[in-house]
């Protein structure tokens, strides 16, 4: 991350790698898409991630404060138009080099073959998202799985219903944990390197 960030002071875009290249697997999990993808799907609502590579803020004829967001994914740079109240309510978020994640709407009434009109809705920071406790998890094991490690991994009360699946040979076994635990991405990242650990959906 320090490298990366010296090569954005340095040259004002990234080289060696992508900031959200690091949380591209949990990203997939909470269905965070490209832009790209965004952009063209049939979808009115969706929630993308991008690293903000500059900010203009603007005033309008009636003194109101907006800005034009430009961020980059791993696909491509876009920008992103941020209204009056969604500008003020955000601007400890927004800042160069730093990675948001934005919830976008797509605008209902443009008629086909019109660029579409794109409203950001929301914006948190990617630490925000990666930190949030997940609702619920599905833990899938292989039958050689260490208890006594997903005890310690697990051990936490949280907010978090975990479902754990077992495979014995041609069966499956399915239990859910009795009291809720804390689980957000340190400990999908603490168990998802097990090489008992066959899959974690979230």
């Amino acid at each position: 991350k320090e490298i990366l960030n010296e090569e954005f002071k340095s040259l004002g875009f990234f080289i060696s790698d992508h900031p959200l290249n690091e949380f591209s697997e949990i990203f997939k999990q909470l269905n965070i898409i490209s832009y790209d993808d965004f952009y063209h799907n049939n979808q009115s609502e969706g929630i993308v991630a991008g690293t903000i590579m500059s900010i203009q803020e603007k005033k309008s004829s009636k003194g109101t404060p907006y800005a034009i967001l430009k961020l980059s994914d791993n696909k491509e740079e876009f920008e992103l138009f941020l209204f009056s109240e969604i500008l003020v309510s955000n601007r400890d978020k927004l800042t160069e080099s730093d990675s948001v994640v934005l919830t976008l709407q797509k605008d209902k009434n443009l008629n086909e073959g019109t660029k579409k009109r794109i409203n950001v809705r929301k914006i948190l920071s990617v630490n925000e998202v990666i930190d949030k406790p997940y609702s619920k998890v599905t833990i899938e094991l292989s039958e050689n799985f260490k208890i006594d490690e997903i005890k310690q991994i697990l051990s936490s009360m949280g907010d978090t219903q975990i479902d754990i699946i077992i495979n014995n040979e041609n069966k499956k076994v399915f239990y859910t944990l009795e009291n809720k635990r804390n689980f957000d991405l340190k400990h999908y990242k603490a168990l998802k390197g097990r090489e008992y650990v066959s899959k974690i959906t979230v």
